[in-house]
């Protein structure tokens, strides 16, 4: 009997522990009261709970989400200078083109420029280049045709050069104009049309002449039985014309109108003749035909 209460008592005590036990890993276990571990969250690094709580003793991985770090503010764009960049056109006979001089300003922390004139319909400043191409505040641009052209003007120093790229005008030149001037000439019984054209590039006349192939200076020899108009026109590589026009006289020979001799009374022919009356006959001055003269006989007395 006694053996039996001893043993009963060792079964209930250990039955004890073990419940005991299981009451305190249950306490002490995640999410021991929230249902058990259902997951983890790793952007806070918590155990999750089934119950959807954290657990309030266990971690996991954490893996914070990306900090953003607002990019720096942007450079402050420079201010543009000044130059006052001016630029006129002036035609150029001898070659029929135009000279474009153009000028600007010197800022002070500036000592050279690289500088350009373009034709382009661009409304963008362009860049003339890497090259210093002077160290003054002017320059010339030859033999430039008619249209919109840019002057590019990039300042800089033994550093760097300006932030923009270049500073530019526009300037519109004209389109190239022809001339023509005539003149009639007589020589040697002959009539000649002396012609000059400046910046022609074909030139042309009426009355049968037609295209002419010497332009610039030349005569043309013209015949005519009456009085003619001839007109010429010079055309230039613009498609640009001046026409002009020039009398010729005719230069048919002529001849002075014949006397027709009429009878002379007798008795008049000393007085009227006076001093003309010839042995030979009467001289009529003026009567000129086929190179000779006309004599009238005397008549015997």
């Amino acid at each position: 009997m006694k053996n039996k209460f001893i043993l009963s008592t060792i079964l209930v005590f250990t039955l004890f522990l073990t419940v005991t036990s299981k009451v305190v890993l249950s306490k002490s276990g995640c999410c021991s009261w929230h249902g058990g571990v259902c997951g983890c969250d790793s952007s806070v690094g918590r155990q999750t709970c089934c119950d959807g709580t954290y657990s309030p003793s266990c971690t996991c991985a954490y893996n914070p989400p990306p900090v953003y770090i607002p990019p720096p503010p942007p450079t402050a764009t420079p201010t543009p200078i000044a130059l006052n960049i001016q630029s006129t056109a002036v035609f150029n006979n001898g070659t029929c083109t135009y000279d474009i001089n153009a000028s600007w300003d010197r800022p002070t922390i500036y000592d050279r420029f690289s500088v350009s004139a373009v034709k382009t319909d661009s409304t963008q400043c362009l860049n003339p280049g890497p090259n210093v191409d002077t160290t003054n505040t002017s320059g010339v641009f030859s033999t430039a045709g008619s249209g919109r052209y840019l002057i590019n003007i990039k300042p800089g120093n033994s550093n760097n050069w300006d932030y923009y790229l270049s500073y530019c005008q526009e300037i519109i030149i004209p389109k190239i104009k022809p001339s023509v001037d005539l003149k009639v000439r007589t020589e040697n019984g002959k009539t000649f049309i002396d012609y000059k054209t400046i910046c022609a590039t074909s030139l042309q006349a009426d009355n049968g002449i037609g295209y002419i192939k010497e332009i610039g200076e030349g005569s043309i020899e013209v015949n005519s039985d009456e009085n003619k108009i001839f007109q010429f026109t010079a055309n230039s590589k613009d498609s640009e014309s001046e026409t002009k026009s020039i009398t010729v006289a005719s230069n048919k020979p002529t001849f002075p109108a014949v006397v027709e001799p009429s009878e002379i009374p007798e008795e008049n022919n000393t007085n009227n003749l006076g001093s003309n009356i010839t042995p030979a006959g009467v001289l009529l001055a003026g009567a000129l035909i086929g190179g000779g003269y006309i004599y009238l006989k005397n008549k015997k007395t």
